[in-house]
C-alpha cells in the first residue's frame, strides 16, 4: 500500500491483449491501449453503451460485459491516466449480490448497475486509483490521495484525503487510518472522526 506517484509521460503500450474473465453469471472483457479488433461489433449489438469518455485525453480502456454466449450487451469505454506506470493499474470489482460493477482507472471512478444497464456513480480522483476491496456490506476504494467507502450498490458513502505513505485497518465499526504516521479513527459508515 506504500506507493509514490511518479510523474511520467503516458507512453503507448507496445502490445495489447484482450483479457476475458467470468464472475458469477457475467463474462467481462477488458482491453487497454488499443481498440479491440471487433469493437464495431461490440457497439452494434450492445443495448447499453457509455463511450463518451473516449473523447478525453489519456490511455483508452475498453470493457464489454455479457451473459451467456451473446455479444456484449454493455459496453464501457473511456480514457484516463495514469495507467500502467508509476504503480497505477486499472481495477474492476463485480458485486454479484447487487449486479454492480466498480471500475477504477487512473483518475476515473465509475460504478454501473449491470442488471438495469445504467451508470450509478462517477468521480474524478485527485491522483491515481490503487484498488477496490470488499469488507462485509461495504466496498473500500484506495487511491494515492483518497480513501473512500462505497455501498454494494455503487454509491459513495464518504471519502477523505490521505497522503503516502498511508495504510488502513478496519476494526469493527471503525477504520483506523495511518497517514504519514498520524493515526486517526473514523466511523466506518459515516466517516465521522472518533476521539481515542
Amino acid at each position: 500500500m506504500l506507493r509514490h506517484h511518479i510523474q511520467t509521460p503516458s507512453t503507448p503500450l507496445k502490445q495489447t491483449t484482450l483479457i476475458q474473465f467470468n464472475i458469477d453469471k457475467y463474462t467481462i472483457a477488458v482491453q487497454i491501449g488499443k481498440e479491440p479488433d471487433l469493437f464495431d461489433m461490440w457497439l452494434k449489438y450492445a443495448s447499453f453503451k457509455d463511450i463518451d469518455g473516449l473523447s478525453e485525453a489519456g490511455t483508452p480502456i475498453y470493457i464489454g460485459i455479457r451473459q451467456g454466449e451473446e455479444w456484449y450487451s454493455t459496453v464501457i469505454a473511456f480514457r484516463s491516466d495514469p495507467i500502467d506506470y508509476g504503480g497505477f493499474h486499472p481495477g474492476l470489482l463485480l458485486e454479484p449480490m447487487t449486479d454492480t460493477l466498480f471500475i477504477g482507472a487512473g483518475t476515473v471512478i465509475r460504478t454501473y448497475d449491470l442488471k438495469h444497464q445504467q451508470k450509478k456513480f462517477e468521480k474524478v480522483l485527485p491522483c491515481g486509483f490503487w484498488a477496490w476491496t470488499r469488507h462485509k456490506d461495504l466496498i473500500v476504494m484506495q487511491e494515492e490521495l483518497e480513501f473512500g467507502i462505497y455501498t454494494l450498490e455503487g454509491q459513495e458513502m464518504w471519502s477523505t484525503f490521505v497522503e503516502p505513505p498511508w495504510t488502513f485497518e478496519i476494526q469493527g465499526k471503525e477504520v483506523k487510518l495511518n497517514v504519514m504516521e498520524e493515526i486517526t479513527y473514523r466511523d466506518l459508515k459515516t466517516g465521522e472522526l472518533k476521539n481515542k
